[in-house]
């Protein structure tokens, strides 16, 4: 049998979380550190299992994860960019 113990402060209970607090997007053109969404991906790994990403409730995340992960791609951006002007010149 597992011990659980209160995820809230002190002086709080789990009555004052507000449930319709469930993060749907962040907005366009926010950057996610690539360390947070590892971090992110730890804890949920750590609390819900490797699965986690099948479990509907979890899908902010995982959208999160694999479209930041699609971002990070620094060799598409430069193979891919034709455009002269954002050539450096010294």
């Amino acid at each position: 049998m597992q011990n659980y113990t209160n995820v809230c402060k002190k002086s709080k209970d789990f009555k004052a979380i507000n449930p319709s607090m469930n993060p749907s997007s962040i907005p366009p053109g926010t950057h996610v550190a690539p360390l947070k969404l590892r971090d992110v991906s730890n804890l949920l790994s750590k609390h819900f299992g490797d699965d986690w990403m099948s479990l509907n409730t979890l899908s902010f995340y995982k959208n999160l994860t694999m479209a930041e992960s699609e971002d990070d791609n620094p060799q598409d951006v430069c193979q891919n960019n034709d455009d002269e002007s954002y050539l450096l010149q010294v």
